[in-house]
């Protein structure tokens, strides 16, 4: 039975192509964000573009770890789990980009 979870919980946290993806998009979207938002923009929505650096050789996980801090969230989950949190905050902060 043990194994069983072991091995269910280990399927969960990996990262498939899509995934992968799915990273990447929230990644480089993040990256443009920092590029063309003003301070106060990148403030009021809650992003700290600090962490966010190139994205050449930064792995999966890597980027991952950093949009969790920009996006100043806790790291709780699988990588599925923490990646639809991710998807939901960048929502919100698509939503109040505009926002004065």
């Amino acid at each position: 039975m043990i194994i069983l979870l072991t091995a269910l919980q280990a399927c969960e946290n990996n990262l498939d192509e899509k995934t992968v993806q799915r990273v990447d998009v929230l990644y480089e979207h993040t990256v443009l964000m920092k590029q063309l938002g003003t301070p106060k923009q990148l403030e009021r929505i809650g992003l700290n573009a600090d962490y966010i650096l190139d994205s050449s050789g930064l792995a999966p996980e890597d980027k991952i770890n950093a949009l969790e801090n920009a996006y100043n969230m806790p790291s709780s989950g699988n990588y599925k789990e923490r990646i639809i949190k991710l998807e939901e905050k960048m929502s919100i902060m698509m939503q109040n980009w505009g926002v004065e």
